[in-house]
């Protein structure tokens, strides 16, 4: 599965088989069986991220771990 997306199956012949990444969580690499952690705190993740760090929190606005 490419990189933003996991999948928990064997012998998949294409990306077919592979989910988004949940809001809240991202998917780092590829071929991951499931995702990789949650966002980090100060950032929120909206679902197929490939990163920890995918959209900024706004000043004044606070987001934990896992938003």
């Amino acid at each position: 599965c490419p990189a933003g997306t996991f999948g928990n199956s064997t012998g998949g012949l294409n990306s077919s088989i592979c989910t988004a990444c949940p809001p809240g969580y991202y998917c780092e690499g590829s071929n991951t069986p499931i995702p990789t952690g949650l966002c980090f705190a100060g950032f929120y993740c909206t679902g197929g991220s490939m990163t920890p760090t995918q959209v900024t929190t706004q000043p004044g606005h606070y987001s934990g771990a896992g938003a």
